[in-house]
């Protein structure tokens, strides 16, 4: 896989919109972060926010804000003919909207792939093909796991728990504890956790450990704070603990990432 073109995080104004007939030559994944609209047969649909779409080559290209403003991430990537199946072979849907119920993780391993784009590094094609399979595969269970599990979850809780699973992945530095997050949730530990795995895929303490290296992984590559100072802004007492999992979540060392970009 190959990325041509990223965008992380862009900001439009109301009258934003994209209209490509023929496509735009190749595959188009959009994560909508605001209301929007897409047109699929010529039927205009209002999509809502935390949303996905992936455009097959050729495919009109037909979106834009359905609000006052517009935000969205986006990647155009070609394939290699071996690899077409990909997304026949995960259940990934083609021009169609899809509802993820939170693209909080999703968004941030396009950030991520927005540094390695822009880098020129070792292995650089073969990080960026990994990094995106991974990202599709994770919009493959999110939206399997939002049509499966959503439905044992009453709205009110759902959007509670989506809301405390954003928190995860945007507080910092990250003390909360799954006591304070069940407690939020006016939950009991156990059904919270429970409840959080069921509908997202991942345990509580999965997140939390993932949001804290992804956090790690930013600062790693963009400042110059010292290893042992990363950690504790990360929410670790222990240094070395910190590097410990770093690596285990990573395949390296903090002091090697950092070399790496």
């Amino acid at each position: 896989m190959t990325i041509n073109f990223i965008g992380y995080n862009h900001s439009h104004e109301s009258n934003f919109e994209i209209n490509r007939l023929d496509g735009s030559g190749n595959y188009l994944l959009l994560l909508f972060k605001t209301p929007a609209f897409v047109s699929i047969n010529g039927d205009k649909q209002k999509v809502k926010e935390n949303s996905f779409i992936i455009y097959n080559i050729g495919s009109p290209q037909h979106y834009g804000a359905a609000g006052d403003t517009y935000n969205n991430d986006w990647i155009h990537f070609s394939l290699e003919e071996n690899e077409k199946n990909f997304f026949a072979e995960h259940n990934i849907p083609l021009d169609v909207p899809v509802y993820a119920g939170s693209l909080t993780e999703h968004s941030k391993l396009i950030r991520g792939l927005c540094f390695e784009h822009s880098y020129t590094a070792k292995y650089k094609s073969e990080a960026l093909d990994l990094q995106l399979r991974l990202l599709l595969i994770k919009l493959s269970r999110a939206a399997e796991g939002n049509n499966i599990s959503r439905a044992n979850v009453d709205d009110a809780r759902y959007y509670i728990l989506t809301q405390i699973r954003s928190m995860i992945f945007s507080t910092h530095p990250m003390t909360l504890s799954v006591d304070d997050l069940a407690e939020q949730a006016m939950l009991s530990r156990s059904y919270f956790q429970h409840t959080y795995k069921k509908l997202f895929g991942n345990s509580v303490t999965e997140d939390i450990i993932l949001s804290r290296i992804e956090y790690a992984k930013m600062l790693l590559a963009t400042t110059d704070f010292a290893v042992k100072d990363i950690a504790e802004k990360c929410g670790y007492s222990n240094d070395v603990y910190f590097m410990r999992q770093f690596k285990n979540y990573t395949g390296l060392t903090p002091s090697l990432y950092r070399k790496c970009f």
